[in-house]
């Protein structure tokens, strides 16, 4: 991502067209393992490789309840595609399924929120900013 904020304002999460208001996110760590090729006859140091497969990670988010966002079809349903928009514009397209929805806050002072998880699977797609 482009240097071009300091703050979270104006992140966006869309899955399957819809918005989600978001109130925080914690993005998904891209991670792969290392594998180790170390033999007896290395004496000083183990050596590893890169294991081939890349996991894209979770991602959970509290985000406002909306009426509207059709949790039952997601959180029982196949994969989806998910696009986060960074505040500079930059995106990140991942396709993943629903792992939990729910731990709704209610309070008298706050709006109605509630807890998604999302595990991402084999794609992801990294735009620039127009």
């Amino acid at each position: 991502m482009a240097a071009t904020s300091t703050t979270g304002n104006g992140t966006t999460l869309t899955i399957t067209g819809f918005t989600m208001s978001l109130h925080s996110i914690n993005a998904p760590e891209f991670a792969r393992d290392s594998i180790d090729v170390s033999l007896l006859s290395h004496t000083n140091f183990k050596r590893f490789i890169a294991e081939a497969l890349v996991d894209l990670g979770e991602m959970t988010m509290e985000v406002e309840h909306d009426g509207d966002f059709d949790v039952t079809s997601l959180i029982t349903g196949a994969e989806t595609s998910v696009v986060i928009t960074w505040p500079d514009l930059t995106t990140w397209t991942l396709l993943g399924f629903m792992t939990s929805y729910g731990g709704e806050t209610v309070t008298n002072t706050d709006s109605l929120r509630a807890n998604v998880g999302f595990k991402f699977t084999e794609s992801l797609a990294i735009a620039a900013a127009p």
